[in-house]
C-alpha cells in the first residue's frame, strides 16, 4: 500500500516490522473478542479476554499512521491518475471482492431455494465488521492531494494546531464520553463538531508529524512511560466500567480512547526513532518485507479463518484464555499469512485480491 519503491523499502524495515505488529494486534483483539460478549463479566476468563482486547487496540491507528508518514513525507508529485488507479480503485475492488467472498461463505449452508436477492442484499448490507477499514482509508486517499500540499507547506505550529484540535475534539471527546454520560456534555458535543479534525485523518497527519519532526529526549521518554502505564489503566478502567454497567463496555479502549492513543504513539515513536537505527541485514529485510506485503491480506481474511477455526472447536477459550487467545491469534495469523502470500503472487490479479 506504499508509494515507495523496493529500494526505498530496504531503508524502512522498521516500518514493515511495525506493520506486522499492527496486523497481529488486530488478530489478537478479535481472538480475544470471540468470547468477550458471552462470558460473565465477573469471571476471571472474561477479565483475561478483556485485558488482551484492551492491550491490543493499537493496530488500525498504527496502520493509518504508517500510511500518513509514507504518503505525506514523499516529496514527489502526487499524480491523480496514479492515486486513483493504484490506491483508490484498488481499495474499492478489494472491498467488493471480499464482501462477495464473505457473502459466499455465509450462503454455503443456506438451501439453494432460499437464496434470493433480498437475502443477498440483507447480508451485504451488514457485511463483516472489519471491512470498514477499506472505505475509511479510501476516503483519506481522496483528500490526499489537498492534505499533502497543505502539510508540506504548513509551518510546524500549524500542523500542531491541527493535531491539538484532533486531540481535543476526537480523543478527548471520546474518552470523556466513555467515562461519563451527561446531558450537558452531549449538548456541547453536538454544538461543536469539527469533522475535519475528527476520525482517522488525525492519526494520518500524526504519523507524518512524528516522523517529520524530532521529539526531545524528555518528551520521548515521557511518551514511553505513558504508553507503558496506559496498558494496565486501559485494562482496569474497562473492567471497572463494565462491571458497574453490568455489561461489557469497550469505549474507553477504542481507537480514540486517550490511553489507547498513548500506547499507539509510544509504539510508533519507538519503531521510527529507535528500531529504525538497528542495522538490519538485507536478508532479514527481505523476509520482513515479504511478511509485510501479506498484512493487508491477513487483515481481510482473518475473521473468516477464525470463524472456521471456531466452528472446529479451535477458539480462544478451548484452553485457559491466557494461552488460548494468543494461540488462536497466532494460528489464524499464520494461516492467513500463507493464504495472503499465495493470493498476492497470482499474476496480474494478485494485487487486487489482497
Amino acid at each position: 500500500m506504499s508509494i515507495y519503491s523496493a529500494e526505498d523499502r530496504e531503508r524502512l524495515v522498521h516500518m514493515d516490522l511495525l506493520r506486522i505488529l499492527a496486523a497481529f494486534s488486530v488478530v489478537m483483539l478479535h481472538a480475544a473478542a470471540q468470547k468477550w460478549y458471552s462470558l460473565p463479566i465477573d469471571s476471571s476468563d472474561w477479565f483475561v479476554v478483556n485485558a488482551y482486547d484492551a492491550a491490543f487496540r493499537f493496530g488500525v491507528p498504527i496502520f493509518v499512521m504508517i500510511s500518513g508518514s509514507l504518503f505525506l513525507r514523499d516529496r514527489r508529485e502526487l499524480k491523480l491518475r496514479r492515486l486513483y488507479t493504484h490506491h483508490v480503485l484498488r481499495m474499492m475492488i478489494l472491498y467488493v471482492i471480499w464482501s462477495l467472498a464473505y457473502l459466499a461463505f455465509d450462503l454455503r449452508a443456506v438451501p439453494r431455494q432460499d437464496i434470493g436477492s433480498a437475502l443477498i442484499w440483507a447480508k451485504l448490507s451488514v457485511n463483516r465488521y472489519h471491512l470498514w477499514f477499506l472505505p475509511m482509508i479510501t476516503g483519506v486517499y481522496l483528500i490526499l492531494p489537498i492534505l499533502k500540499r497543505w502539510v508540506q507547506n504548513a509551518a510546524k505550529r500549524e500542523v500542531e494546531y491541527f493535531l491539538a484540535l484532533f486531540f481535543i475534539f476526537q480523543i478527548g471527546r471520546e474518552t470523556v464520553s466513555a467515562l461519563t454520560r451527561h446531558m450537558a456534555l452531549d449538548f456541547f458535543q453536538n454544538m461543536i463538531s469539527l469533522y475535519l479534525v475528527t476520525g482517522y485523518l488525525g492519526y494520518f497527519v500524526l504519523g507524518y508529524y512524528l516522523t517529520e519532526y524530532e521529539l526531545s529526549d524528555s518528551a520521548e521518554k515521557l511518551l514511553y512511560a505513558g504508553g507503558i502505564v496506559s496498558v494496565p489503566v486501559n485494562i482496569v478502567l474497562s473492567s471497572s466500567l463494565s462491571r458497574r454497567a453490568g455489561q461489557p463496555l469497550g469505549a474507553i479502549f477504542d481507537s480514540y480512547g486517550f490511553f489507547t492513543c498513548l500506547i499507539t504513539l509510544a509504539l510508533f515513536v519507538c519503531f521510527t526513532k529507535r528500531v529504525s537505527r538497528i542495522p538490519f541485514s538485507k536478508g532479514f529485510g527481505r523476509v520482513v518485507r515479504a511478511i509485510s506485503l501479506s498484512t493487508l491480506g491477513i487483515y481481510l481474511a482473518h475473521i473468516g479463518v477464525m470463524e472456521v477455526l471456531c466452528g472446529l472447536g479451535f477458539d480462544s477459550t478451548m484452553i485457559h484464555p491466557v494461552l488460548g487467545v494468543p494461540l488462536c491469534a497466532a494460528t489464524a495469523f499464520l494461516l492467513c499469512g500463507v493464504m495472503s502470500y499465495l493470493l498476492h503472487h497470482i499474476p496480474v490479479i494478485g494485487k487486487y485480491i489482497c
